[in-house]
């Protein structure tokens, strides 16, 4: 079909046929690029968060913006937010959440539905600030 190969004009891995000074493995060169963009990527949060007085577990933070603004949040937020401060979690099977918590007499019934509606969410905030209270 045509004329025969020579011995050295073969089919090879293409990275075989090149020859580079500074050849270096594919772990060889990711695992630093990684370390690097962890480090610096915690850095500047850290500074940012730092500088502006927020030096606060990420939970403390959601809370504050939930504070601010209790508009279009989701379910699971506000999980995020009582894991951190103890709260028991119940899904009773239906649509809605129940966070309580031993310290609050009262328990609140969140709508499992995205957004979850201001009202709630303020509802949310006072109890944890009621949580806040009895571990005090």
């Amino acid at each position: 079909m045509g004329l025969p190969l020579k011995p050295l004009q073969g089919f090879g891995v293409p990275a075989e046929s090149y020859g580079f000074a500074n050849k270096q493995l594919a772990w060889e060169t990711i695992a630093p690029v990684t370390q690097a963009a962890g480090t610096l990527r915690g850095t500047a949060r850290d500074t940012i968060y730092e500088e502006s007085g927020l030096n606060m577990p990420r939970a403390d933070r959601t809370l504050d913006r939930m504070r601010s603004n209790p508009r279009d949040w989701r379910i699971a937020s506000l999980e995020t937010v009582a894991t951190a401060h103890g709260v028991n979690i119940r899904k009773p099977g239906g649509s809605h959440e129940v966070f309580e918590h031993p310290g609050v007499a009262e328990a609140i019934s969140v709508p499992a539905r995205r957004p979850i509606k201001p009202v709630y969410v303020r509802r949310f905030v006072a109890f944890i600030e009621a949580v806040r209270a009895s571990n005090e």
